[in-house]
């Protein structure tokens, strides 16, 4: 990596793509006009899962699955944060 004029180096870019997709912790505040639309077909029995869990949660199986996928997506990150930092030897 190339050192700044203060002779710092700079930030790995893994880490500013992880921070400027965190999916959890700014759901929750953006608008629904801010939101993108993702459509999925499941089969019916993963549907009902998704509906009794939803149930249970009193909240809606999109709004389930919303938190579902944002989940998976931080962890997809996280993961792939850890993969692109260089071991230490």
């Amino acid at each position: 990596m190339s050192q700044t004029p203060e002779g710092t180096t700079p930030k790995r870019r893994t880490k500013k793509v992880r921070s400027m997709y965190e999916v959890n912790s700014q759901l929750p505040n953006l608008p629904a006009k801010n939101l993108k639309r993702v459509t999925s077909y499941v089969p019916p029995n993963a549907y009902n899962v998704l509906e009794d869990w939803a149930k249970q949660e009193d909240r809606t199986v999109s709004n389930l699955v919303s938190r579902i996928v944002s989940e998976a997506v931080d962890a997809y990150l996280a993961k792939k944060t850890t993969e692109d930092e260089p071991s230490s030897n």
